[in-house]
């Protein structure tokens, strides 16, 4: 697919990949956070600089012994509590290739209704947090979410804060991550 982009009176043919087509990820700000955060804690969060998943190192024993495999139709999920500190701004993206296997549940989606899908559709595949200023709502906003996966694997999460990658997080989601 191409794009015609006008310069000084000069058309050119630009090329649309997919990633410079990719839309932004849906914000999650203040509105929506569920309250406050304490300071983060390595023995329990999983921690990436101003970013963390709260309170899942210390489920992660737990996590590879699960089964994960849907039932009644549902998809198996996670909570996925996440903290960021205020005046940061983080993004929680899924892996590339791992897509159409787990998706972001972050409050953004509909209300689920009797004939709702709980598939992975309709999850996002990134999501960036805004929190509130440290004066309005403490040092670290928190936000109640969830990881909804189709099956038992180790599931990548890639973290950005500020606009830097961050490390990878492996969540052995009913298989050992390698």
């Amino acid at each position: 697919m191409t794009s015609t982009l006008l310069i000084a009176g000069v058309l050119f043919a630009v090329p649309v990949t997919a990633s410079s087509a990719q839309t932004p990820p849906p914000v999650v700000g203040c509105a929506l956070r569920t309250g406050s955060v304490t300071p983060f804690e390595q023995r329990r969060d999983i921690v990436r600089g101003p970013f963390a998943l709260v309170t899942l190192a210390r489920l992660m024993p737990r996590l590879s012994r699960q089964s994960y495999r849907p039932r009644a139709g549902r998809l198996k999920g996670i909570k996925l509590p996440v903290g960021v500190r205020a005046g940061h701004t983080a993004t929680l993206r899924i892996s590339p290739g791992q897509r159409e296997h787990a998706a972001l549940v972050y409050g953004l989606q509909p209300e689920p209704t009797a004939d709702y899908d709980h598939g992975v559709l309709h999850g996002d595949e990134a999501v960036t947090f805004k929190p509130c200023t440290g004066d309005t709502a403490g040092p670290v906003s928190g936000w109640a979410g969830a990881l909804n996966v189709t099956g038992p694997r180790c599931i990548r999460l890639q973290v950005w804060t500020d606009g830097a990658r961050r490390p990878d997080i492996r969540l052995p989601l009913g298989r050992r991550c390698h």
